[in-house]
């Protein structure tokens, strides 16, 4: 490995953006977080942006960069769902660390919510699942996570109330954020009482559909030193893609997260147990879980215990998705980087560790085929 590469600069942007296009969104998030760092336009070689299904064009990254009236050395448009954002983020701190660039800056947008709302956003997602052998028969999102959950909880004794706990947690943390889409508080009874969507998954077990639109701005550690605000480095990455098709997958009880965590900890010369909290992509509370034990917090069949007893919480024993994250908070894989980067910081604007020194990120593609994990460390 060459240079270190260090996060400098993040921005987020509001969760409406009605009449906005996802390039207009992308620009101006783009611009916020470079002046978070205290860098301009002219400074970026490097720009990735995650595909906007919205408004669907295979070169988004370079639309953004046309838009900006930038030219970069560097661009690509990442399609790979929910693992979108942490793979971007490993992909640019390779190119910092090859001395491919020296200021690259992440990006996503959209204006699902706004433009075609949340029955448009399930019909749309069909598009990561097979055309051949999933769709033609009725096949969509949340009933496949529902296979997964039910295997899941029949082989590990996993119940509903332990799943809704995973919910009720993160909706305490996102009632302290003042940027949150959900902040009124939730029980169990309320998550188990909310609508089934899918058998064994309810309502409340999903993860939200919001607007969003967020950036993130990185650069070499030399150049790092500069920059307006304290760096966050990234220590390790690591990724993986598993079966694309359910009905292929051999145990639905264990999934990629394990290949990627090992690889990005590996790179990272840390421990699982060095970890001070987590951020992981929450689609829905099957999801967590899984993921959890899959990257070796705890031992499989054990998280839901776990979750009830609070150790998730952000005064538990490992700190989870602390801004409330997507079940919560609003979509966008991007916010659990920027969440763990202003923890890292010190300065997140609402729940607030304990002057914490490493984070782990983990993004989710597919139905639980696409892996990515981060590892971030404060400076």
């Amino acid at each position: 490995m060459g240079r270190e590469a260090c996060i400098v600069g993040y921005h987020e942007g509001p969760l409406d953006n009605a009449g906005r296009s996802c390039r207009e969104i992308a620009a101006t998030v783009v611009r916020e977080a470079l002046a978070d760092a205290g860098l301009s336009l002219g400074d970026v070689d490097g720009l990735l942006a995650g595909y906007a299904w919205e408004e669907p064009s295979v070169m988004f990254a370079s639309e953004i960069a046309d838009y900006l009236g930038t030219i970069p050395t560097y661009v690509e448009t990442a399609c790979f769902g929910g693992a979108s954002p942490a793979m971007m983020i490993a992909r640019a701190a390779r190119a910092i660390e090859q001395s491919l660039c020296e200021v690259v800056v992440v990006a996503v947008a959209s204006n699902r919510a706004s433009k075609v709302g949340r029955a448009g956003a399930i019909a749309a997602l069909r598009d990561v699942l097979s055309t051949e052998f999933e769709v033609p028969y009725g096949a969509f999102i949340p009933p496949v996570y529902a296979l997964t959950a039910t295997r899941y909880m029949h082989e590990l004794g996993v119940t509903p109330e332990q799943l809704a706990a995973v919910a009720v947690t993160q909706r305490e943390h996102a009632s302290l954020h003042p940027g949150a889409a959900r902040r009124e508080p939730i029980s169990v009874d309320d998550v188990l009482g909310s609508p089934v969507i899918a058998s064994p998954l309810h309502l409340l077990d999903c993860c939200l559909v919001t607007d969003f639109g967020a950036a993130v701005v990185l650069t070499s550690a030399e150049r790092a030193r500069a920059a307006s605000s304290p760096p966050v480095r990234v220590l390790g990455t690591g990724e993986v893609h598993d079966r694309l098709t359910t009905s292929e997958v051999g145990d639905l009880t264990r999934r990629g997260g394990m290949v990627s965590s090992a690889r990005a900890l590996s790179e990272a010369g840390i421990s699982i147990e060095e970890v001070d909290f987590a951020e992981l992509y929450d689609s829905f509370t099957i999801t967590v879980l899984l993921t959890l034990e899959d990257i070796g917090f705890c031992r499989k069949g054990e998280a839901g215990r776990l979750a009830a007893e609070g150790a998730f919480r952000f005064d538990g024993e490992l700190p989870l998705n602390t801004n409330g994250g997507m079940l919560s908070y609003r979509t966008g894989g991007l916010s659990h980087v920027i969440e763990a980067v202003a923890q890292l910081r010190g300065t997140p604007p609402g729940v607030r560790l304990e002057a914490p020194q490493i984070a782990l990120v983990h993004g989710i593609g597919g139905v639980l085929s696409a892996h990515c994990t981060v590892v971030l460390g404060a400076a």
